[in-house]
């Protein structure tokens, strides 16, 4: 057999090599597979070599962050509502949507007290002018009926600056009739509440944005009280909660701590958070009267103790010679039953021993204070310690001077 030209051993090499190539990119690739578990299909050696490049997609993990539990609790907790006692007296906020804004308050105001439940039936857009839309004398009879409640809480007017139809004529807001009706109108208002035996309390309206507006709500205001107080209800007067100095209208004033707060909406007629609790705060002091669960600022704590046959009370003493500040009440000083008011002319008892005064005036004797007295200055040794005068203290030999 001859000898192969070079040319064709050269091609048959190069193709061994080609082929050897080739297998070991098929091994390799099998590995790969075998790691990355992919199903992809295998390239060719034109492909490894000249192909374009894959980019390597990267999926980025996503944590999902996990609320961790407060000690002592879960993440939301919720508020403790007091339990209200089952003899709670009732009061019933009736009126429109300015009272409306009162029974939040009074809500707020009365929340930790278990002996007060604050009931609201309001009609926003309710008047005394227009009983065909809400008939409030018929409609306050059916809801003190259904709570019972101790003490009723009325506000309205900020909707009355309107005509009103009587005996089906029309009266035009602001002539004569309409002021004679209104004010008719709101007696009889007050009467029936009266009439159902509880307390009223008729809240006035405050001061409005508008001038021509406030004129008149001011003049309402002068017929609540009147009426109300005619039938024997109380007028709550809130007018300077809600005006400056000078009576006008303020969006900003003191709550009730003091602090300068938003009481008013931007529209100048609703009321704020601070404000509906600013109402609250004049309606509290005249409700205390009527509920039983507030104080007597006329209770006297000694009563049951003077009215005892067992009670021992301490005899006069001549107040000249008092030593020590005691605690007196209001009611009675003395806790002797005495009824006689201060400055009224009466005989003082005839005390026979003399006073301090009396005695360094009329013998010159000063009496010592008593021991422990801001005033007691003397210098007490005792029985067991020796009287010790150091170099500075101790008296002089003047005899051999």
């Amino acid at each position: 057999m001859g000898q192969l030209p070079k040319q064709i051993v050269y091609v048959l090499v190069f193709m061994l090599g080609l082929s050897v190539i080739s297998v070991s990119l098929d091994i390799l690739q099998i590995e790969v597979h075998a790691q990355t578990k992919t199903k992809k299909k295998s390239k060719s050696i034109l492909q490894f070599l000249f192909g374009k490049k894959e980019k390597k997609v990267v999926k980025k993990k996503t944590r999902t962050k996990k609320r961790r539990k407060k000690s002592g609790g879960s993440a939301s907790t919720s508020t403790a509502v007091l339990q209200k006692s089952e003899d709670a007296q009732v009061l019933l906020v009736m009126g429109d949507f300015m009272a409306s804004g009162i029974a939040d308050g009074l809500k707020t105001a009365y929340q930790k007290v278990p002996g007060v439940i604050v009931s609201k039936k309001t009609s926003g857009s309710s008047t005394i002018v227009r009983p065909d839309y809400y008939n409030w004398p018929v409609k306050s009879v059916e809801w003190i009926t259904e709570f019972k409640p101790n003490t009723v809480v009325f506000n309205i007017g900020s909707n009355d600056r309107q005509d009103m139809t009587v005996n089906g004529l029309t009266v035009e807001f602001g002539k004569e009739d309409w002021w004679t009706e209104y004010r008719r109108r709101v007696s009889e208002m007050a009467s029936t509440i009266r009439a159902q035996n509880v307390n009223l309390l008729w809240v006035g309206v405050p001061s409005f944005k508008y001038k021509k507006m406030t004129a008149d709500i001011l003049a309402f205001n002068g017929i609540y009280r009147e009426e109300v107080e005619k039938v024997g209800g109380v007028f709550v007067d809130i007018w300077d909660g809600f005006v400056d100095v000078e009576g006008n209208f303020i969006y900003t004033g003191s709550d009730i701590n003091g602090q300068q707060v938003r009481l008013r909406s931007s529209d100048g007629i609703n009321l704020t958070t601070a404000g509906k609790r600013k109402i609250a705060f004049y309606v509290e002091k005249p409700a205390k009267r009527f509920l039983s669960t507030s104080a007597d600022p006329f209770f006297n704590p000694y009563d049951g103790l003077i009215a005892s046959p067992s009670a021992t009370l301490e005899p006069v003493r001549d107040p000249r010679l008092a030593t020590k500040t005691k605690v007196y009440a209001f009611t009675d000083p003395e806790l002797d039953g005495g009824d006689i008011m201060l400055g009224v002319d009466q005989k003082l008892p005839d005390f026979k021993e003399k006073s301090p005064l009396d005695k360094l005036i009329e013998t010159g004797v000063v009496v010592s204070a008593p021991t422990g007295r801001a005033d007691d200055f003397a210098w007490k040794l005792s029985r067991d310690e020796p009287l010790r005068l150091d170099a500075h203290s101790a008296p002089k030999d003047t005899a051999n001077n």
